[in-house]
């Protein structure tokens, strides 16, 4: 992964509305406190100064209507998306799949929704083109 991989990514992120932030290199912990960016999103000159100067991870900030269905195994996440088959943004993790949904009657909390599956409404998710601690990449 490039500085300037890194960086189109999480430029590509803010373009579709998305809020990204940086994590620790090979964690899934931020680089910074990110809850003010939920109030004030980061100008595109503040993305590029959090990965100009060492690796970092990416993160996406999960707020307002977008919900994240995190699947932890992939056999759920088949025959979820059998029955549901969306076109939407889908990001395989290191056990199973991201699924990135916009959703105006989202729950309160992060609930689990079926048996391998999570709907994650707060928080932070950790996207491409991230590694994971075990070295694999996202």
């Amino acid at each position: 992964m490039t500085i300037q991989t890194i960086v189109r990514a999480a430029l590509d992120l803010q373009a579709q509305g998305l809020t990204p932030v940086p994590l620790l290199y090979k964690t899934k912990q931020p680089a910074l406190r990110w809850t003010e960016l939920r109030v004030q999103p980061p100008t595109s000159g503040q993305i590029i100064n959090w990965f100009l100067h060492e690796p970092r991870n990416l993160g996406v900030l999960i707020s307002h209507d977008l919900v994240v269905l995190d699947f932890d195994d992939r056999a759920a996440f088949n025959l979820w998306h059998e029955a549901h088959p969306l076109e939407t943004l889908m990001v395989r993790t290191g056990r199973g799949v991201h699924v990135y949904l916009h959703c105006a009657n989202a729950p309160l909390f992060t609930q689990k929704f079926l048996e391998g599956g999570d709907c994650k409404v707060t928080g932070l998710v950790t996207v491409p083109p991230s590694i994971h601690p075990s070295g694999a990449a996202y």
